[in-house]
C-alpha cells in the first residue's frame, strides 16, 4: 500500500494469477511511479492478470497512461490482461481521447470487470483440457491374501491407479 495526501495503492490477489489494483485520488506525475511497481510487483509475483480499478479516481495524466501502456504488453505476453475499470466521465474521456478506450478493455463496475476475468479464465482452461486424453493410468495386480501357489496365479486380481 502506498499512501499519499489524497492517493492511495491497495492491491488484493483474487486468485494465483488475478490481482486487483485499487487506486484512490489523482495519479499524476508525482503518483504515478507508486502505480507502476505496483503493477511491477504484480507482475513480479507471478499475476498475468491485473484488474485496475480507477472508481476513484478524480484524474489522471499522461504519465499514468504511460505507466498503464508500458504495463499493458507485460501481462499479453504472459496470456493475460490489463482491464481497466471507471465510471467516471472525467477519466473515461481521457481515454477516449487518446484513444486508449480502444487499447484496453474498459468496465464501468468492478464486479463486472471480476466477473468477466473468472469467465475468461475459465473458458481459456476448459480449451486447455478439451481433446486431450486422460492422465495416464496403470494396472496394479495383486494377489488374494487367502490364496497360495497355482490358485494365487489364478485368483491374482488388480486395479487401475492413476498417478
Amino acid at each position: 500500500m502506498v499512501s499519499v495526501i489524497g492517493f492511495d495503492v491497495r492491491t488484493a490477489q483474487l486468485t494465483p494469477s488475478t490481482y486487483v489494483v485499487s487506486v484512490t485520488g489523482e495519479i499524476d506525475a508525482f503518483t504515478s511511479p507508486a502505480l507502476e511497481r505496483e503493477l511491477e510487483w504484480v507482475l513480479g509475483d507471478g499475476g498475468s492478470n491485473a484488474v485496475v480499478d480507477l472508481g476513484e479516481v478524480a484524474f489522471i495524466d499522461s504519465t499514468a497512461l504511460r505507466v498503464l501502456l508500458r504495463a499493458l504488453p507485460k501481462f499479453s505476453k504472459r496470456g493475460g490482461k490489463l482491464v481497466l475499470v471507471s465510471d467516471d466521465g472525467r477519466v473515461l474521456r481521457t481515454l477516449e481521447i487518446t484513444g486508449l478506450d480502444r487499447k484496453f478493455k474498459v468496465e464501468s463496475k468492478l464486479a463486472e470487470a471480476i466477473a468477466q476475468r473468472r469467465a475468461s479464465m475459465r473458458k481459456a482452461k476448459a480449451a486447455r483440457t478439451v481433446g486431450f486424453p486422460p492422465a495416464p493410468r496403470r494396472f496394479v495386480s495383486y494377489e488374494a491374501p487367502s490364496a497360495t501357489g497355482a490358485a494365487a496365479a489364478a485368483t491374482s486380481t488388480g486395479c487401475w491407479w492413476s498417478p
